[in-house]
């Protein structure tokens, strides 16, 4: 049997702390009543499309760039909107 040592304890401890956080926010995000929708943070979002990489972009046009990613297990395309769209508003 190996012997561990005080440091590999505390990695294995934070390391397990850390997938109790992203499971317990995955689960959060997964169970949302939203009707036809989900809800991501702006970080989850911002982590999926690697901070706006140019190798995730799909597209551009007037209302705002379009890429594609992986949220939950699932290929999405999000697109950011430009501030100065207007599409929708009355």
């Amino acid at each position: 049997m190996l012997k561990r040592g005080p440091k590999e304890i505390g990695d294995a401890k934070l390391r397990a702390k850390i997938e109790v956080e992203e499971r317990k926010k995955a689960h959060e995000e997964l169970s949302s009543t939203h009707q036809g929708y989900r809800r991501y943070s702006i970080e989850s979002i911002q982590t999926a499309i690697d901070f706006f990489s140019d190798s995730l972009k799909i597209g551009e046009g007037g209302y705002g760039v379009v890429y594609m990613c992986t949220l939950q297990h699932t290929t999405v395309a999000v697109k950011i909107l430009k501030n100065e769209a207007t599409q929708g508003i009355q």
